[in-house]
């Protein structure tokens, strides 16, 4: 079993260096008209799998998001990758631009409850801490990605096998039409035979009457 292991390891691999990562910095994100501290990072994936995946990764830490704005919040979240605190925290997920469809970038801005949001100035391991969870949060939604993809493909293949077996109804279809139709032609050479047989008679008998004119 090592070689099939080995082997779908080696695919994971080269589908993650292909979609190559950019790690996590501290900038600046609006929210409600006033500018807060957010660690930023781009992922290589469109912005609906990103936030498909942000919503897959607390769904299964038992967190429902909601919609603030153009942000994804989670309340009242123990995350030991974070803190040791509960904190609100909140996801705008954006496209990287309209010509980099397959490209998202993700600000992440971290509350301690009631829209008070911490600055790296004071909280700098909290930072830290919020860029390294962004940057292993990559392979989540690389995952995600691959699992869409699979999806996709997986329709294609199902589409393909249907057109394949309508194919293959139409082509027994028509073996029975020609299978049909040669019989037919086969009755027809046979029909004709014997109405060639009937047909040579019947001049015969034309010929005979002919030649009794005086």
């Amino acid at each position: 079993m090592r070689k099939p292991i080995l082997f779908f390891g080696a695919i994971l691999f080269l589908y993650n260096v292909t979609k190559a990562q950019a790690l996590a910095y501290t900038g600046q994100s609006e929210f409600n008209k006033s500018m807060q501290n957010a660690a930023i990072i781009e992922y290589p994936f469109t912005d609906g799998t990103t936030l498909d995946a942000i919503n897959a990764k607390f769904k299964g830490l038992g967190y429902s998001g909601k919609d603030d704005g153009d942000y994804r919040l989670f309340k009242g979240v123990k995350l030991s990758d974070i803190g040791d605190s509960t904190y609100d925290l909140y996801f705008k997920v954006e496209r990287k631009s309209k010509k980099e469809k397959d490209k998202a970038e993700v600000y992440f801005i971290i509350s301690r409850g009631y829209e008070k949001f911490y600055a790296e100035a004071g909280s700098p391991d909290l930072f830290n801490n919020a860029k390294n969870y962004l940057n292993k949060l990559f392979n989540d939604v690389a995952a995600r990605d691959l699992e869409n993809q699979i999806a996709a493909q997986e329709d294609v293949v199902k589409k393909a096998n249907k057109k394949m077996d309508n194919l293959t109804d139409d082509g027994k279809e028509l073996e029975k039409k020609k299978d049909k139709l040669e019989q037919e032609i086969a009755d027809n050479k046979d029909k004709a035979t014997e109405q060639q047989k009937e047909l040579d008679a019947q001049k015969q008998i034309l010929d005979m009457l002919k030649a009794k004119r005086k």
